[in-house]
């Protein structure tokens, strides 16, 4: 189904003289039957939703049917009074399930149509991330468009920290640094201390003005600020190395967040020294530790953190390393659409909490596709290091990189039978152990990949998942070829 609607996608049809996205989509109907549309399917400007369920399907019971589609669904607010936004209009035909390709990053959109179908009880999936890939490719021109769009959007949004205009904070407290940084990688002729240069940052909304005596917003503040916390609190991150029980190296990081990446490698580095190999005729620099996970971990944390809700001010970001685990947190949950169980499972989409960060940290090239780094988390293995983990307590996002089987086995344990009481314990103790542990972090499965990554029979595997579903811990959904279980209680880490 989520290819059926990339197959229509690449049918869409823009308006002369616009940019407009490509966008298919797809419905499977409760007897089992298929149909699907694109943009400007009927006419010129149509949504793929709209030509799909007010024209082909318009005189169709589609309750309880599954609407696949390449673009976040438009939300309220987004279309203005000319025609209802796809999300009511998804809600209204009684869709259950909704599974979309990529997060709509325009300010118009940007997770409202998502937020608004969680709101109406419509379950909410997003594609696969490879299909997610093709549908970024096919709509790269757009995407760039939307994405700076929405920078500049989200520093005009009156009243957010993003937007906000720094009385005190000049020109003068912007770290020539960092602006240095900016210009080399995207590759400015003026000077930094140049009018020219001034217009462009007050073009891309980190000045309220281009002048000597302009001030900076919170996004000149967080980004190029030379001094960040001095005017907004939760900026930076702090670090800490546990030598022993005895010994901590702590260090804060105060700097421009576009900096802090390096800087960070650099301190680990510092403290880490590479050894060598022995194995070749030339020495050969083996890392101490996995950096460039952790580099992707930090910009993560800085970039999707919340900045804004409640208590935020008080709560900083957070690098750990100890003999067993590296731990970066950040303020506040996944940002929907992702879910806690993709992140754990390493198949979560792009999201974008802070759009705006988003778009100046993939300007200077310091983000993996704006994937949240699931690529470089998934190759750690490759390293000699396990499968990494995500946890959410007390209001903060945890990634876990262990650093021996050991840590990683424990953890795991540790998270699946999080929360249960001890008589599920009980049962789901003995032969389905392992199984449960592979289960918890999950939110769909199948038999058969149940089988392959236990290694039990199909027959076997089928017998644990009748067990799970006993408990109340998964249930089936689909019939024949197409069972499969939903786990209904994905546990995170204590």
């Amino acid at each position: 189904m989520m290819e059926l609607a990339i197959q229509q996608m690449k049918l869409s049809v823009a308006e002369r003289g616009k940019n407009n996205p490509l966008v298919g989509a797809a419905i499977r109907l409760p007897d089992g039957s298929v149909h699907g549309a694109h943009r400007a399917h009927l006419r010129d400007g149509a949504h793929a939703e709209h030509s799909l369920l007010d024209h082909k399907l318009i005189q169709t019971d589609l309750t309880g049917s599954h609407l696949f589609v390449t673009l976040e669904p438009c939300g309220p607010g987004s279309r203005g009074d000319r025609e209802k936004p796809c999300a009511e209009r998804i809600a209204e035909a009684r869709v259950s399930e909704v599974w979309f390709g990529i997060q709509d990053p325009h300010p118009r959109v940007d997770g409202r149509g998502l937020a608004y179908l969680r709101e109406k009880k419509i379950f909410v999936r997003q594609f696969d991330p490879d299909l997610q890939e093709v549908i970024r490719a096919e709509n790269a021109d757009w995407l760039a468009a939307a994405i700076q769009a929405a920078g500049k959007h989200q520093a005009g949004v009156s009243g957010e920290l993003f937007d906000r205009v720094f009385l005190k904070a000049t020109v003068a407290d912007l770290s020539t640094a960092a602006l240095n940084f900016y210009r080399r990688q995207k590759r400015i002729k003026h000077t930094v201390d140049s009018p020219g240069f001034r217009l462009h940052l007050h073009d891309i909304g980190v000045l309220d003005g281009a002048g000597i005596d302009a001030h900076l917003t919170g996004f000149g503040v967080i980004l190029f600020g030379s001094k960040p916390r001095r005017f907004v609190p939760q900026a930076g991150l702090n670090a800490v190395i546990h030598v022993s029980d005895e010994l901590e190296i702590p260090q804060r990081f105060d700097s421009p967040a576009l900096l802090i990446p390096d800087q960070v490698e650099e301190w680990l580095k510092k403290n880490f020294p590479d050894a060598e190999s022995r194995d070749h005729m030339v020495r050969q620099p083996i890392e101490r530790l996995p950096y460039k996970a952790i580099r992707e971990a930090v910009i993560n944390a800085l970039v999707h953190r919340d900045y804004t809700g409640k208590d935020s001010s008080k709560a900083k970001c957070h690098l750990s390393v100890t003999d067993d685990e590296i731990a970066v947190k950040s303020p506040g949950g996944p940002a929907p659409p992702v879910t806690l169980a993709e992140l754990t499972a390493l198949d979560a989409g792009v999201y974008m909490r802070n759009t705006g960060l988003v778009y100046y940290f993939a300007e200077v090239d310091l983000m993996e596709e704006q994937n949240l780094g699931m690529k470089t988390f998934k190759l750690l293995p490759k390293s000699g290091y396990p499968l990494p983990a995500y946890s959410f307590a007390s209001g903060l996002l945890t990634f876990t990189i262990f650093r021996s089987s050991a840590a990683a086995a424990e953890a795991k344990v540790a998270t699946a039978f999080a929360g249960l009481s001890d008589e599920t314990r009980s049962l789901i103790g003995g032969e389905h152990e392992n199984g449960w542990v592979f289960l918890a972090p999950r939110t769909a499965i199948t038999a058969l990949e149940y089988a392959r990554a236990i290694g039990v029979t199909e027959r076997t595997a089928q017998r644990h998942l009748r067990h799970f579903a006993t408990l109340g811990l998964i249930e089936r959904v689909g019939a024949a070829r197409a069972t499969g279980y939903r786990i209904l209680r994905p546990r995170s880490r204590p």
